[in-house]
């Protein structure tokens, strides 16, 4: 944007004064689509190999130019869902871990990342977590 400011004493213009403004730079707020599927085996830890026994940490990087926020959503039944830890959270990535799962079951949750001058630009991360191969009869 441009705009002149003139200084004006008696009628007469005494000073001009020129404004210039930039644009705004274009928002960057992505995660790579293969990314936004996280799966983890039952125990939440590597079985095997140097790590074994660690709790497994996915890193999700987050290529943005603006604040954004990470926030686990509730459950389908408006539960809050605990067993998803978010951590290492910093410009441009975050960490997700999670507990073990102590169930038959196979579980899922969802991670909204989201952008915190636009709320309507949200990001969702899915998070999937293995059961027993065969379900207890």
């Amino acid at each position: 944007r441009f705009a002149k400011v003139n200084i004006v004493s008696h009628g007469q213009i005494i000073q001009t004064i020129n404004i210039e403004q930039d644009k705004a730079p274009n928002t960057q707020f992505y995660i790579q689509p293969f990314l936004q599927v996280q799966s983890f085996t039952k125990s939440g830890v590597y079985a095997d190999g140097d790590n074994a026994g660690k709790t497994i940490v996915k890193t999700i990087p987050i290529d943005s130019n603006v604040a954004w926020s990470a926030r686990i959503d509730d459950d389908k039944n408006g539960d809050p869902v605990e067993w998803i830890k978010v951590s290492g959270i910093t410009k441009a990535k975050f960490d997700i871990s999670v507990e073990p799962n102590t169930g038959a079951e196979p579980r899922q949750g969802t991670i909204t990342v989201y952008q915190n001058t636009n709320g309507n630009n949200n990001i969702v991360v899915t998070v999937k977590q293995a059961g027993d191969e065969v379900a207890a009869e």
